[in-house]
């Protein structure tokens, strides 16, 4: 489900980039800013909110992405503070390449 800010005029509810986007990544739910998803021009993320990539969505309307959650914590914490620590990867090489 994508919550939305009310609009300058108080009476309709539009899409902004404080809205929150409900991922669910190999069956883990993620929550997150569409500013955060975005701030990254021509990334897959900023294609998928803009319609250029088209999306899967589970049973409650989260986007639906078929990776492996615990990889996907590290990027998104990464899209959040822009800055990446590699000692937060709790995975072994091979399974970074999956």
């Amino acid at each position: 489900l994508v919550h939305f800010i009310m609009a300058t005029n108080g009476n309709s509810l539009t899409p902004a980039m404080g809205e929150i986007i409900q991922l669910n990544v190999g069956g883990t739910r993620f929550s997150t800013s569409r500013q955060t998803l975005m701030w990254i021009p021509d990334s897959f993320f900023s294609s998928l909110l803009s319609g250029r990539i088209s999306t899967l969505r589970d049973e409650t309307g989260a986007i639906f992405i078929d990776r492996d959650p615990t990889a996907f914590a590290p990027i998104l914490n990464f899209l959040r503070t822009k800055e990446l620590d590699l000692c937060e990867w709790e995975l072994d090489r091979d399974s970074l390449w999956d």
